[in-house]
C-alpha cells in the first residue's frame, strides 16, 4: 500500500496565477537549487503542459537520481497531476489542487508513493518527511516569486537562511508583546537559526520549547535569546511592538499569504485609528476598500502601493530591532 501525505499552502493571489507558476520548469528548478536539480531532457524551460514530459536529475541522500515525469492530467486552473514514467519509485503520483477562496487560493499537494528502496516503516519515517520538507520548500519559493512579482523585486527570495531566521526572531518579540500568537514563530525561528549557524544557550533552549509554554516563560526566553545574540539589543516600547506587528502582517501580504482586505481589516480591528501614525495608512485602507466596494469612494484603491509604502516607512524600525550578529568568517 503506498504512503501518502498532503501539504496545504495559502496564497493571496488568483488560482490561475499560482497554477501557472506551479507548471513552470524554471521556477521548480529555482526551488530545488540545494539538491542541484537539473532539467536534462523534454521540456527543460518555461511552462509544461498536458502530455508533456521532463527528465529531472537531482541529488538526494547523497545519491544522484534521474526521473522522467509526465503531466498526465490537467484542468486549468483547478487541478493537475504529474506521474513518473521512469525513475526510482515503484509508484508516485503528485496531485496539485487549487481552490479559489475570495482573494486567496488554497493549494493542496497530495503525494502518494511507493519505493523499492525503503521498506514501508522506513519509508514513513525517512522518505515521507524528507519529501514533505521538499514540497514545503518549493511552495515557500513559489510564494517568494509571487512577492517579487507583486513588489517588483526579488527581495523575499534573496534572504539567506541566517537573515530569515533573524528576521523571524525580530517579529516574534513584538507579537508576544501584543499578545498575538508568537510561540510557533519563535520556536521555528530558533530552529532555523541553529541550522543557519547561529548558536547560544538561550537559542537552543528556545528551539526546544514546547508550543504550550506559558506566555511569561516565552517572553523571558525571547529576551534572553535576543540579548545573547546582540548584547546591545534595545528595549521595546508598546508603540515599537505595534509598528513591528503591522509590518509583520504587511510582509505576509507581500509574501502572498494575506490579502489586502485581511491585512487592513485586522489592523482596523486591533490597532485602530489611535495607533502610531506610521500604521494609519493600513488602518485607513480598510475604510477605503469599503468605500470602493460601495461605489462612493474616489475610484480604485491602490492597496499594493499603500502597503509597499508602509513597508518602506517601517523598515528603519525593523532594522533597529533586528539582532546585529557579526558574520562568522
Amino acid at each position: 500500500m503506498p504512503s501518502s501525505f498532503v501539504v496545504v499552502t495559502e496564497a493571496a493571489c488568483d488560482a490561475a496565477v499560482l497554477f501557472d507558476l506551479s507548471l513552470n520548469v524554471d521556477v521548480h528548478l529555482g526551488s530545488m537549487k540545494e539538491a542541484g536539480e537539473q532539467a536534462i531532457d523534454g521540456v527543460v524551460t518555461g511552462a509544461i503542459g498536458l502530455g508533456e514530459k521532463v527528465t529531472w536529475r537531482a541529488r538526494h541522500f547523497g545519491v544522484w537520481f534521474t526521473m522522467t515525469s509526465e503531466i498526465s492530467e490537467l484542468d486549468r486552473p483547478i487541478r493537475f497531476v504529474d506521474r513518473p514514467v521512469r525513475g526510482p519509485f515503484r509508484s508516485f503520483e503528485h496531485e496539485h489542487l487549487f481552490e479559489q477562496r475570495g482573494e486567496a487560493t488554497r493549494m493542496s499537494d497530495t503525494i502518494s508513493l511507493s519505493s523499492p528502496i525503503f521498506g514501508r516503516a522506513v519509508e514513513k519515517v525517512i522518505l515521507v518527511p524528507y519529501l514533505r520538507r521538499l514540497v514545503r520548500r518549493r511552495n515557500r519559493y513559489l510564494l517568494a516569486q509571487l512577492s517579487g512579482a507583486r513588489t517588483g523585486t526579488d527581495e523575499a527570495a534573496a534572504l539567506s537562511p541566517r537573515e530569515a531566521a533573524l528576521d523571524e526572531l525580530t517579529y516574534a518579540r513584538p507579537l508576544w508583546t501584543r499578545r498575538e500568537p508568537a510561540a510557533k514563530i519563535a520556536v521555528d525561528a530558533a530552529v532555523a537559526g541553529l541550522l543557519a549557524g547561529l548558536d547560544n544557550g538561550p537559542l537552543r533552549e528556545l528551539a526546544g520549547l514546547p508550543l504550550t509554554t506559558g506566555p511569561f516563560e516565552l517572553g523571558q526566553l525571547l529576551d534572553e535569546t535576543l540579548t545573547a545574540l546582540d548584547p546591545n539589543y534595545p528595549s521595546m516600547t508598546e508603540s515599537d511592538a505595534t509598528i513591528l506587528t503591522v509590518r509583520r502582517y504587511a510582509l505576509r501580504y507581500a509574501h502572498g499569504t494575506l490579502t489586502a482586505r485581511q491585512l487592513s481589516a485586522w489592523a482596523h480591528d486591533t490597532i485602530g485609528h489611535d495607533g502610531p501614525p506610521v500604521t494609519h495608512p493600513i488602518v485607513n485602507l480598510d475604510d477605503d476598500l469599503d468605500l470602493e466596494r460601495s461605489g462612493v469612494g474616489r475610484g480604485t484603491v491602490d492597496s499594493d502601493a499603500i502597503i509597499r509604502g508602509c513597508l518602506r516607512s517601517t523598515s528603519p524600525v525593523a532594522a533597529r530591532f533586528r539582532p546585529h550578529v557579526p558574520e562568522v568568517p
